[in-house]
């Protein structure tokens, strides 16, 4: 049967990096195929959406509501699900991301352990760029969502865009979901 994450893993060159949800059922065996095939990995940290509490970004997600501690024992929790990562990325986060008293001891927190921070730019008013420029954390921004419309033109016309950023700036960052249209367009 078909696997799109294993597929993506064992096809794509190793320039791909892998973002792992803390909480799926394969993680560990995910990690390994995807460190075995010189893919870096990110532990996928889910954070308070924009539109909370209509989107849920699940059990321990960080949330604005919450004290800065209870946020970084949820965080220390997911980082200890699974090891072999070089950062985080964040998930949904749209409204987390954009608030700098809960940004602040999270990329303090990343700092410390020597992680780099991936935010997925759900809110373009992200306060992480700024606060990790300050702090001296690893950080990247997400410079386009490679499968907004998962159709073949439309990632292909997202794929172009993110090589016109490539030569602009000499960097780009791009995200997608592991399903198979993306993986065949990245190939």
């Amino acid at each position: 049967s078909y696997n799109a994450p294993e597929s993506a893993m064992r096809d794509l060159p190793p320039e791909v990096t892998f973002a792992f949800a803390p909480h799926a059922k394969k993680v560990k065996e995910w990690i390994k195929t995807a460190r075995g095939g010189g893919h870096e990995v990110l532990l996928n940290v889910p954070m308070e959406p924009a539109d909370y509490p209509r989107s849920d970004p699940g059990p321990n997600g960080l949330l604005l509501k919450l004290a800065k501690e209870e946020n970084l024992q949820r965080l220390q929790w997911m980082m200890s699900r699974m090891t072999g990562y070089v950062g985080i990325a964040s998930h949904q986060g749209g409204r987390f991301t954009g608030n700098l008293k809960a940004m602040r001891p999270v990329l303090a927190e990343l700092k410390r352990r020597g992680l780099m921070f991936v935010d997925s730019r759900t809110n373009t008013n992200s306060v992480a760029p700024a606060v990790a420029g300050k702090i001296a954390a690893t950080y990247a921004v997400n410079d386009r969502m490679v499968d907004v419309v998962a159709s073949r033109a439309a990632i292909d016309f997202r794929l172009s865009e993110i090589e016109l950023v490539l030569r602009s700036k000499g960097k780009a960052v791009a995200m997608g979901r592991a399903y198979p249209v993306p993986i065949r367009r990245l190939k």
